[in-house]
């Protein structure tokens, strides 16, 4: 029988907090499908959307890395880890 699509992806162990930042990062990166959003704007969209204190996230949430005092390219989130976010959330 048939059960998934082709191309999905699973995010195990996601707590609704994260859900809700993920549904909204990739809302906001497939709306600017135009123009694929820089690094820098998604790096804002995370520090604004992912839930940062242990109330908001679940049991086995973690924060995004975050960077060294700003030094991959003025980044507040680990470059990798908005690249990921950006090639995943992006694709329809």
């Amino acid at each position: 029988g048939q059960c998934c699509a082709p191309n999905t992806v699973s995010f195990h162990y996601v707590e609704g907090a994260e859900c809700r930042a993920l549904w909204e990062l990739r809302r906001r990166i497939l709306e600017a499908a135009k123009k694929v959003p820089e690094l820098q704007e998604i790096d804002r969209w995370v520090m604004e959307l992912w839930p940062w204190s242990r109330e908001e996230m679940g049991g086995y949430a973690h924060a995004p890395p975050r960077t060294k005092d700003f030094k991959e390219g003025g980044l507040a989130v680990n470059v990798l880890f908005l690249t990921l976010l950006r090639d995943i959330l992006g694709h329809s």
